[in-house]
């Protein structure tokens, strides 16, 4: 282990250091890029420190590179821009206090409103096609919905 380790120049760690760099590019989260940049770090210092033993240079990287990362995250990497429009990616959710009329009876708890041009399907208290109810929640693609007037 020794011999494998005692070789070790900046140009090895810079290099290693490339890789992470070219290697995030393919991948997402910005890991590996702390990686590179704490490989390049620690191959600056063995140019300039080159005495330095493989262990120190190897406590070096690893203190670095959880340090860049821990920092990254907890400065920059958690923030999601607001959304003007929260429920983009939850069509359901837009629909809840909204009224529709019955376009299929709801039996056993379930039926369906006409929504647009689709048909959705509700869960709640049986009622006869063109009964009025509310969205009350979602569940699934399911809405919950109540009976606001029943269908004569």
């Amino acid at each position: 282990m020794e011999q494998l380790f005692s070789h070790i120049t900046m140009w090895h760690w810079i290099a290693l250091g490339a890789l992470f760099v070219i290697a995030e590019i393919f991948v997402s989260g910005f890991v590996l890029l702390w990686f590179g940049i704490a490989s390049i770090i620690v191959g600056v210092l063995v140019g300039f420190f080159s005495g330095m033993g493989w262990e120190l240079q190897l406590s070096i990287f690893a203190i670095t590179s959880v340090a860049s990362i821990v920092a990254w995250f907890k400065f920059v990497g958690n923030r999601s821009p607001e959304s003007d429009r929260p429920e983009l990616n939850n069509k359901g959710a837009q629909y809840i206090n909204q009224v529709f009329t019955l376009e299929e009876p709801i039996i056993n708890g379930i039926g369906k409103v006409k929504v647009g041009d689709s048909l959705w399907r509700v869960s709640g208290e049986d009622a006869p096609v063109g009964s009025t109810v509310k969205v009350i929640g979602m569940e699934s693609t399911t809405f919950r919905v109540t009976l606001i007037k029943r269908a004569e």
